[in-house]
């Protein structure tokens, strides 16, 4: 099975002279009254996208909370909740981030569906019709039996699926039958065209596995927010498939059930050693103040590791609410 990534660095976006919508800096922006509405009725990326200017209201600067964070990762890992954790966050409206093991090593696994879908898109810009484009499930292979967390809805054997069709399956669901489906319907070179691109390296492959950084993995969620790699429609449209995310645990388990989490969590386990590792990556749509945290972590179970995402999550929640009230 193939594994892919995609990373991105976030552009400037230029609306009107001497107007820069987001940037990787940590400098205040500000937004509109009208640009504050749209993200509270429902869009998904940055509303600064509108480019309007009017009655100029500055966002709220998160001022980062890196010891507490820490205090979390060591007092679970101390219970043996988890061997190793690496997460990254950032404030989505002024810039600013921190990392705690940010530049350690882990396997995505489910993680990389995310730009799969991305470089599906992307195709989609040029040719929507793409989309519509059916592909067959023989069910001979189900790749979903290796999975640990199984998809409650799985595909029917020889029935077809449109290829937007099988990327809701593969994120919501993260389907593993639905994710060889669309690789094996488009060429490498879409896989290796992102990079390319964005002038990024690839992951490096050891011993049989891919592996890549949180933080690295963060810019495919600030790209989609930004919508500096697909258009504002499909980075929409990718993060809406997010939001079907039907994974509980993790982040979503450590914020109330009215925020919306645009995210995709990933597993795996090492058969030899029985390590586990769990990640979950996304983001938070606080009203006014959408933040981005992803979660990597290992350790012996599953159950565990998301108790330590979640803790982790209800952390930065209530951190960011007290400092917005």
């Amino acid at each position: 099975m193939k594994y892919w990534i995609c990373a991105a660095f976030c552009f400037c976006i230029g609306c009107l002279v001497g107007f820069f919508a987001y940037s990787l800096s940590s400098e205040k922006q500000s937004p509109t009254t009208q640009t504050k509405a749209i993200r509270q009725t429902g869009a998904l990326t940055n509303p600064l996208l509108e480019c309007e200017i009017g009655d100029q209201e500055s966002f709220k600067e998160i001022k980062l909370f890196r010891e507490k964070l820490q205090a979390v990762v060591d007092k679970h890992i101390a219970f043996g909740k988890a061997t190793y954790v690496s997460l990254y966050f950032r404030d989505l409206n002024n810039g600013p981030w921190m990392g705690i093991n940010e530049k350690e090593e882990f396997s995505p696994s489910s993680l990389l569906k995310v730009p799969l879908m991305m470089a599906m898109y992307k195709l989609a810009e040029k040719d929507a019709s793409i989309l519509d484009t059916k592909a067959l499930y023989n069910g001979t292979d189900n790749k979903d039996l290796a999975q640990n967390v199984q998809p409650s809805i799985q595909l029917l054997p020889n029935q077809s699926y449109t290829y937007q069709e099988l990327i809701e399956r593969m994120i919501a669901y993260s389907d593993n039958n639905a994710t060889v489906l669309l690789s094996k319907g488009i060429q490498d070179d879409v896989f290796l065209r992102p990079y390319e691109d964005l002038g990024i390296t690839p992951p490096l492959l050891k011993n049989g596995e891919y592996y890549l950084r949180v933080k690295d993995y963060a810019t495919f969620f600030r790209v989609l927010f930004n919508a500096s790699y697909l258009s504002r429609e499909y980075s929409e449209k990718a993060l809406g498939v997010l939001l079907k995310s039907e994974y509980q645990q993790g982040l979503v388990a450590g914020i109330p059930a009215d925020i919306r989490v645009a995210h995709k969590f990933g597993e795996r386990i090492w058969s030899d050693t029985n390590e586990h590792q769990l990640h979950d990556c996304g983001i938070v749509y606080y009203p006014n103040q959408p933040y981005l945290l992803c979660v990597m972590t290992r350790g012996k179970d599953f159950t565990s590791l998301g108790e330590v995402i979640a803790a982790i999550s209800t952390l930065v929640y209530k951190e960011v609410q007290s400092q917005i009230k």
